[in-house]
This record gives C-alpha cells, structure tokens and sequence, in this order.
C-alpha cells in the first residue's frame, strides 16, 4: 500500500513536472511565452500586442489575478478569480469573479518551477498558453 501511495505522489504532468508539486510550483506570477491556436502560433504582431506584457499572478490558497496589458505595458484589463485543482490535478478550473459567473477549465500539460503549459477549447478553438515564471 504504502509503495502505491509512493508511486501516486510521483506522477508526472505530460509535459513535465511532478504533480504533487502543484500547488507550489503555481504560486507566484507567470508571463506568456507562447500562444498557439488550433496547432498555429499566432502572430507575432497579436503576441506582443495582447500577450507579451500581460501576467497572471496565482497566490496561495485560491486567488488568481489576470493582469492584461498592451504592448505599452498599459494596463487593459484585470481579471480576478479564484481557482482549484482537481484530484489528479491535470485539470485547473478558474471561476472569474464576474456577472454572470465565468468558469473556464484548463487541461495542465506541465508545471515546473519556471514552466507551466496549459491547453483549453476557447469556442471552437484549441488553444495552448506556455507561460514563464517571471517572479517568485
């Protein structure tokens, strides 16, 4: 029993990184590397224009906060939202704090220390964040 229990706590992510690290791994604020929608990067003029300078800061407990900027690093947007893993935590779902309540989930393909990759459908997109850890 106790060797199974070893073994559970051990898995990986698909892409990388132990999932019992997850909780810690994803404290702190994470910027976009890359964007790719429906297995094409999008465009480097829309990356450094809605991307680039935008973070997300999870805190520990709950809180997550979307800080979306424009290339002039002028703030466009905050989103705050609480957010929670599910058992195996390959699956991140984020309740914005809006009206009506926003729920997205959030197919966890790696999280590291400095990576974290996540992949959901966006309408009829399937879209892909790599994020960089930029601050502890």
């Amino acid at each position: 029993m106790l060797l199974l229990l070893l073994f559970a706590a051990c898995e990986e992510f698909d892409d990388g990184g132990l999932r019992y690290q997850s909780r810690k791994n994803i404290i702190g604020t994470w910027q976009f590397n890359e964007v790719i929608t429906n297995s094409q990067p999008i465009s480097t003029a829309l990356f450094d224009s809605v991307y680039a300078h935008t973070t997300i800061e999870f805190e520990k407990g709950s809180m997550v906060t979307f800080l979306w900027k424009n290339q002039y690093d002028s703030l466009l947007q905050t989103q705050k939202a609480n957010y929670v893993f599910n058992h195996n935590k390959q699956l991140l779902r984020i309740t914005f704090e809006s009206y009506p309540t926003v729920n997205q989930s959030y197919f966890v393909k790696r999280l590291t220390k400095d990576e974290f990759w996540l992949e959901f459908y966006n309408d009829d997109d399937y879209c892909k964040w790599r994020l960089k850890k930029i601050d502890n």
